[in-house]
């Protein structure tokens, strides 16, 4: 049986995306250090405690699949992690696929490896939504046809 490390030569193609030491699903669906709430773009995460500038904020995790089973499957929580491997967040018990999109954001998202982790671009205050940029494909694909919803957008609207 092969190995669903993310450090393994080859993951399977349909394999949970977590560390060995990643806390418990139930765990991360009520990390302190989040909190679900309404947004302008529907349902978000928002940071309850600060983070300085280049944090690491949270993991974004999931089911590793091909990129063949990502465009059979298709959804909006796909990152790809390379040519080959998607990360497939569909099943909720991943708290930073309510990371909102946002044109200016607050985060980024970075590849460790095979692992996607979201960092603070600048100092991120309590209360506040955590954003950041889905890409250009993403973009144009899902949001630029029903108008972009975050903060930048709107206020850039409302002038």
């Amino acid at each position: 049986m092969r190995s669903c490390s993310p450090d393994a030569p080859a993951a399977p193609a349909a394999c949970p995306v977590t560390s060995p030491d990643a806390p418990s699903r139930d765990s991360r669906l009520r990390d302190s250090r989040f909190r679900l709430g309404r947004s302008s773009a529907g349902l978000g995460l928002f940071a309850t405690v600060a983070f300085p500038a280049g944090a690491r904020v949270i993991e974004y995790t999931g089911e590793r699949i091909t990129t063949a089973e990502a465009d059979r499957r298709g959804g909006r929580y796909l990152f790809a992690v390379d040519d080959r491997w998607v990360i497939d967040a569909r099943d909720r018990d991943n708290l930073a696929r309510y990371i909102n999109h946002a044109c200016r954001p607050n985060c980024e998202a970075r590849q460790v490896g095979r692992r996607i982790w979201i960092y603070a671009r600048r100092p991120i205050a309590p209360g506040e939504e955590l954003t950041y940029h889905y890409g250009k494909v993403y973009f144009q694909t899902f949001i630029a046809p029903h108008g972009c919803r975050c903060a930048a957008c709107r206020r850039r609207r409302a002038a």
